[in-house]
């Protein structure tokens, strides 16, 4: 589990809040949770915000027939193309990316049936996970909350509001998707990037979190309230016991680079598979072709600066994995005051890192991102000024029309 992806569970309350207020056409209430709350949860896990969008369209489906009253549709495109100007760098990344050949995009490497199936949960393991840590943190729930959820369920089952009936069909989607392997031989083959149908108990959490406290409608009771909410804080002790026993390496002096990056590495280039060994041990530059010395001045994160000398049609590999958006720039005197504007053609080289011919000189490289990366972070910069001005000229006014209405 990507400790990103732990930030899923703030978001979704949160966008599933902005529906509450779409339907109460609370309008400025409905922009700032759902564009807050769609925007953080893509930031924190595409895949997730992508299987939780089915739900936010069966929720959609449900209440359709207030959908299109009172501009709610317009409220809701409107909110998701916000969002969607705010996620758009991270798009144009992707795409950019696509067809070079990464890890990411291969075929059957980062997910596949036989993964998925392999991850389905027995019923057992949603209230008690399996001992193994050694990868990765299980979600799973409670008991006493899926208690708690049930006894609701009893309670309120003779209400029959709509709210409460689709919650439960919702809890019952997410188990039949996470614990019946037959499912997924049945859909496309984009489903499988969800890699561990676990994933959705995060999903399924949220929902049995809004219905386990429910029946306390029924009971006005303080003193219920507060056991209710013991019962449900008192097991993460037992969760902090089981993470200290954690067995990941934690004993361990060597960590091997696939490791030690963990799903990062993910993001390498296809070439990475035939040369695992030659990562872990790159940390210099290279001469490819001619003759020539090449040192190393700085290496941190996304900027490199190094010192060619002697060179003679030299050709060298840097370390640096090639990406779309680095640029390599020369120094024009020696106290590396002044850059030369021109820049270098970078090639993708045979085993997916930078390389390029170079003179002799002082170069800096550095990751700056494409022109249509950087275009859409202004154009998102320049979106999230005017909202926030435009927000502050509305409220000015409103003020205003408040204070004529009340001065005599």
């Amino acid at each position: 589990m990507a400790i990103t992806e732990n930030f899923a569970g703030i978001f979704i309350p949160i966008v599933l809040l902005s529906l509450y207020y779409l339907f109460k056409d609370e309008k400025k209430k409905f922009y700032i949770a759902f564009i807050i709350g769609y925007a953080g949860l893509i930031f924190s896990h595409y895949i997730i915000a992508m299987y939780f969008s089915i739900f936010v369209f069966i929720i959609l489906l449900i209440y359709i027939d207030k959908l299109f009253k009172e501009k709610r549709v317009l409220r809701l495109i409107l909110g998701t193309l916000a969002v969607i100007i705010i996620v758009l760098p991270s798009i144009v990344i992707f795409l950019e990316h696509y067809n070079l050949d990464y890890l990411v995009y291969k075929d059957n490497y980062v997910t596949n049936l036989a993964l998925v199936e392999g991850n389905i949960l027995e019923l057992k393991e949603y209230i008690i996970p399996e001992e193994s840590y050694d990868w990765t943190i299980p979600y799973y729930i409670y008991g006493s909350v899926i208690l708690l959820c049930v006894f609701s369920i009893v309670v309120l089952i003779r209400k029959h509001r709509r709210e409460d009936i689709l919650n439960v069909l919702l809890i019952a989607f997410c188990i039949f998707m996470m614990s019946f392997k037959g499912i997924w031989k049945l859909l496309p083959e984009m489903f499988y990037n969800i890699q561990f149908p676990w994933r959705m108990e995060l999903i399924l959490a949220v929902f049995i979190a809004i219905l386990a406290p429910k029946f306390m409608e029924r009971f006005n009771s303080k003193i219920l309230f507060g056991v209710s909410i013991l019962i449900c804080i008192i097991p993460s002790v037992f969760l902090i016991n089981k993470l200290d026993k954690r067995i990941y390496h934690r004993d361990n002096t060597v960590i091997e680079l696939e490791r030690g990056t963990g799903n990062l590495s993910e993001y390498y280039p296809n070439e990475y598979l035939n040369n695992k060994s030659y990562y872990s041990r790159k940390a210099g530059i290279d001469i490819i072709e001619g003759t020539g010395e090449a040192v190393i001045i700085k290496n941190e994160g996304k900027e490199l600066e190094f010192l060619i000398k002697n060179s003679k049609n030299m050709k060298i590999e840097l370390p640096k994995i090639y990406y779309k958006g680095y640029k390599l720039t020369k120094y024009e005197n020696k106290d590396k005051s002044k850059e030369i504007k021109s820049e270098f053609e970078l090639e993708r080289g045979e085993k997916g890192l930078i390389e390029v011919k170079l003179e002799e000189g002082t170069y800096k490289l550095k990751y700056t991102g494409t022109f249509s990366y950087n275009l859409t972070r202004i154009i998102r910069g320049i979106a999230v000024i005017t909202s926030i001005i435009a927000c502050i000229i509305l409220n000015i006014k409103k003020v205003k029309k408040v204070d004529k209405k009340s001065t005599p």
